[in-house]
């Protein structure tokens, strides 16, 4: 990242287009991983970070989809692998995050989905220092094997609108109609619980090593995952205060 200097003796930053007079104090600025395997909630918990401290959430496979449907350069670069049954290389992979950091002012974000793999996670410390900056933290919600594979029995999906529901929750039985449109209730395929293994085995052979990379970096604070969604927000949130931080 450059930094130029503006005609009215202001820092303009090259990257984002921010002067330093309207930039927000970078010491309020929260950059945040959230790591956690297959059906940890890290997702909706992400949402709930960003909403609550301001940051620009980034799901990398939905910004992916996003791309691919605008229809965009990188979009139909990541449409050709995908296509072939291949991986989005993880070069590619730090290029979304790269525009779409950008295109929201490359200020404070979440980052939930990326990195996955160790290169991802070097890639991702360059950028950060190209940039001039660092993470603040990367979060890991532990949620027990036995515990994730019973979340995803009782994971549903409404037909109709799109409506992810639980089974015990607004709902009892896959006969019940969707509660909010009527739509009838379907199970998505990565439920299933073999196919929940291979990506829980999936998550252990290529994220725990970016987990341990953070934790030997000092980055790394860990949540109980098996909680009430709102015990785990109130924890991740806590770890952040700049009190904690600092510690």
């Amino acid at each position: 990242m450059e930094l130029q200097a503006t005609c009215d003796g202001l820092v303009l930053c090259e990257f984002c287009g921010v002067n330093s007079e309207s930039a927000k104090d970078e010491s309020s600025v929260l950059r945040v991983v959230l790591v956690g395997p297959p059906a940890s909630g890290k997702g909706s918990q992400a949402k709930v970070l960003a909403d609550e401290l301001g940051l620009f959430h980034l799901s990398t496979g939905s910004a992916i989809r996003d791309h691919m449907a605008r229809g965009t350069e990188l979009g139909e670069r990541c449409r050709e692998y995908m296509s072939q049954a291949r991986l989005v290389p993880d070069e590619v992979a730090m290029e979304v995050v790269d525009d779409e950091v950008g295109e929201h002012g490359g200020g404070g974000f979440v980052l939930d989905g990326f990195p996955r793999t160790l290169h991802q996670a070097e890639l991702l410390d360059q950028w950060m220092r190209e940039r001039g900056q660092e993470l603040d933290a990367v979060i890991v919600l532990d949620v027990m094997q036995a515990d994730l594979e019973a979340r995803v029995a009782r994971r549903v999906l409404c037909g109709g609108c799109g409506q992810p529901l639980r089974l015990g929750g607004r709902v009892n039985s896959m006969n019940d109609a969707c509660p909010d449109c009527g739509g009838e209730l379907v199970r998505r395929t990565d439920d299933d619980v073999n196919v929940f293994r291979g990506r829980f085995q999936e998550y252990l052979d290529m994220t725990v090593p970016v987990i341990d990379h953070y934790a030997e970096i000092g980055k790394l604070r860990r949540v109980d995952g098996s909680r009430l969604p709102d015990d785990v927000s109130r924890s991740i949130l806590d770890l952040l205060k700049p009190d904690t931080q600092e510690k």
